[in-house]
């Protein structure tokens, strides 16, 4: 079939005026074959004039993961089925299909994925990231590598936890939105906490040889969730575990009915989670030792057992976020290295000298219509990131925050505080108004001398 005008094939644009053969890289005339599938290539025609097919789809017709291919005599790319397809014509290992395709962005269903809501997509989603990890990472700025990025269009798409990442730097995953894009985790009775997915260490020390430049695992307009409706009691499977890959940045991500949505046992540096909700989880994000800084804005928490904890982080700063009815506890400060052991990370104290920073938050709790808030305190922590010598600058610095109590719930003994200290150094409240009864007083008696507390107020 001759083709002319101006029109997209496959992530191509052929422009008005253009010679459809010159924006492929062909010589002279083209005319394509045309098959109803990906599947359908190897058995395509070839001629002369014929060196380019058009697959409708990847499976069928119109599923989207179809596009255009050329034929190169020459190739010795490896056959995936997605991106390079063998031919009729290969002979002595040469001769692919190659996808013609735009460098910058791969779409998830060019490797068979289907977001239906009942295929698995485990093999179409491990093919795609295997494809992103196969681009070389420049290790002297490994922030500087060029891969392409992976589009999940929109729906609900089934997979079992994925295979670990290895070198993830710069790789970066988007969706359309976490109302449009859902990826649900279908878990292992045997392996119930396995992630979602899993990145390796790299191995270079970021802190050291990066200067602290963005690079690592980018999530961005996405929904994460279990594929089969839980109890918010009996959480499982984690969303992101990250063993010290060089950092997370996630924007626009909603996470649902996890055990842990991020857990970093290890440490996750230069991390940054923008415009994330996070929602009936038991521990909404862990960052363990190793982390170095992170950046927390505009996050929404609601309904977890425990909305935050971070762990021997020495830095960081956290700005106009919500938390709303966790069980427990918005914020654990915790230095002591009790969590860890449950990743298998040794329980060793590690004490850091930095500040952290949280302001313009809002907080909230009241009586849960499932009766099961009981919130001792908004803000625990075990120590403080300057604690137990202080060294200079250091400490938990709380600005500017707003706290609402509703009705202490009929289950909930013993006084609730909006921040119980348990040892620390430099740390201070500033500009706390506390809005209701369920919250007994600021601070926690032993608190006193560890926390300074510079204008509040409170109203009933």
């Amino acid at each position: 079939m001759n083709v002319a005008g101006s029109f997209a094939l496959g992530g191509v644009m052929i422009p008005v005026g253009s010679t459809p053969a010159n924006a492929i890289g062909c010589e002279g005339n083209l005319s394509l074959e045309i098959v109803r599938s990906v599947r359908d290539l190897p058995t395509a025609k070839l001629s002369a004039n014929v060196r380019s097919c058009l697959c409708l789809g990847f499976m069928d017709p119109s599923d989207g993961g179809g596009g255009l291919f050329k034929w190169v005599d020459t190739s010795t790319a490896i056959p995936d089925g997605a991106m390079v397809v063998s031919g009729r014509w290969t002979a002595n290992g040469r001769g692919r299909w190659l996808r013609m395709a735009p460098l910058a962005e791969v779409d998830v269903r060019w490797f068979g994925a289907r977001g239906d809501g009942v295929s698995d997509n485990t093999g179409a989603f491990s093919q795609a990231l295997a494809y992103l990890m196969s681009f070389d990472i420049n290790i002297a700025q490994p922030w500087a590598t060029t891969r392409p990025a992976l589009y999940i269009p929109g729906g609900k798409y089934l997979t079992r936890p994925l295979p670990t990442l290895n070198k993830t730097q710069n790789i970066k995953i988007r969706g359309d939105g976490s109302s449009a894009t859902k990826i649900l985790l279908v878990t292992n009775p045997i392996e119930p906490q396995r992630p979602l997915f899993e990145l390796a260490p790299f191995d270079v020390n970021p802190r050291d040889d990066w200067q602290g430049q963005a690079q690592g695992f980018e999530l961005s307009d996405i929904y994460l969730g279990m594929a089969a409706a839980r109890d918010s009691d009996d959480h499982k499977g984690i969303g992101i575990r990250d063993n010290g890959a060089g950092g997370l940045h996630l924007q626009r991500v909603h996470f649902f009915g996890f055990d842990y949505a991020v857990a970093a046992p290890y440490g996750s540096d230069f991390s940054r989670f923008i415009d994330c909700r996070i929602r009936n989880c038991n521990v909404g994000i862990y960052l363990g030792p190793g982390t170095q800084q992170i950046h927390m804005a505009r996050l929404d928490m609601g309904r977890n057992n425990v909305g935050i904890v971070l762990d021997a982080v020495p830095q960081g700063n956290m700005q106009s976020c919500y938390f709303m009815d966790q069980n427990e506890a918005d914020i654990v400060f915790e230095y002591s290295g009790s969590r860890r052991t449950r990743f298998g990370v040794a329980a060793t104290q590690k004490i850091y000298t930095g500040v952290f920073s949280i302001s313009d938050c809002w907080f909230e709790t009241g009586t849960r219509e499932d009766g099961k808030g009981q919130l001792q305190s908004h803000v625990h922590s075990t120590a403080s990131p300057s604690d137990p010598v202080d060294k200079g600058p250091g400490g938990i610095i709380i600005q500017r925050v707003f706290v609402v109590s509703g009705t202490r719930n009929m289950n909930k003994t013993g006084k609730a505080y909006f921040w119980c200290c348990e040892s620390g150094v430099d740390n201070r409240i500033e500009d706390i108004r506390v809005w209701g009864s369920y919250i007994d007083d600021i601070v926690n008696e032993a608190s006193v001398g560890k926390v300074a507390v510079m204008r509040a107020l409170r109203q009933s």
